[in-house]
């Protein structure tokens, strides 16, 4: 009688847990997120107006009095009181987006948000689609005889009363906190799902133009989307979120300085 081994059935290897939330956990975490961006803008915006109007109450002011006194201080102040809120909730906005990825075990923050380096070419693609875009836009614009006539955007410039926060705060944190959220976050977990790339740049677009929905016009509106749509292409092309990021703040720069330019005249 032999001592012949005992061959024993290979153990089954683990499934590897997948390095990107899910559709559905990416839109409910996307909506938390979205959700303490507008929650911290209302409240610094909120405590801020309130803090200014304080030197103007006084207890013989009635309930309707005091709303007035503050709704003037927050219109008077608005585009400086709307600079520090988009730049405090684009910090938390995005701490929470780094929380969420760290959350998912096995995931790694700049595979996910395609934190990666750009070659010369693509720095170009993104800047010419950008002004390409704009002039096919404009040119759209005088053809329909539409004027933007600057609206609520310039009524936020014009009270903005330190400009060059208000620069800051639109061309690199406004930016910073949407492309990390629309075309990082977002895009990775709808990349992953049944929608595959195509969907994700569509939906990323759309929902990117949904949020700006009570800022600006339909047509302008449809411009966002186009926009999104040709900024989710070449970040999925380019691999790098540092695309959707330089076309984004090119985007706003040109805005701004229009805004500027008019505000000046």
């Amino acid at each position: 009688m032999t001592d012949a081994p005992v061959l024993l059935p290979p153990t089954p290897a683990a499934a590897p847990q997948k390095r990107y939330w899910g559709f559905w956990a990416t839109v409910g975490l996307g909506a938390a997120v979205l959700l303490v961006f507008f929650v911290v803008q209302l409240l610094v915006i909120l405590v801020a107006g309130i803090a200014l109007s304080m030197p103007e109450l006084d207890q013989s002011l009635n309930t309707q009095d005091i709303v007035d006194r503050v709704m003037d201080a927050l219109n008077a102040r608005l585009g400086l009181l709307q600079s520090i809120a988009t730049i405090a909730s684009g910090i938390l906005g995005t701490g929470l987006i780094l929380l969420f990825i760290r959350a998912r075990r096995r995931a790694d923050v700049q595979e996910y948000l395609g934190v990666n380096s750009l070659s010369l070419k693509s720095i170009l693609v993104s800047v010419v689609t950008v002004i390409g875009l704009i002039a096919v836009f404009d040119g759209l614009a005088w053809w329909l005889g539409y004027s933007s006539g600057g609206g609520i955007v310039a009524d936020v410039y014009n009270t903005s009363i330190w400009p060059p926060l208000f620069w800051i705060a639109v061309v690199v944190f406004a930016p910073l906190f949407e492309e990390a959220f629309f075309r990082g976050f977002l895009f990775a977990g709808f990349r992953q799902s049944p929608l595959g790339a195509a969907g994700a740049v569509a939906l990323t677009a759309l929902a990117w133009a949904l949020m700006h929905a009570l800022q600006y016009s339909l047509f302008s509106i449809g411009w966002i989307f186009v926009l999104g749509v040709a900024i989710g292409t070449v970040r999925h092309k380019t691999g790098s979120i540092w695309s959707a990021f330089i076309m984004h703040a090119l985007v706003n720069f040109i805005a701004t300085l229009s805004l500027a330019m008019n505000w000046n005249i």
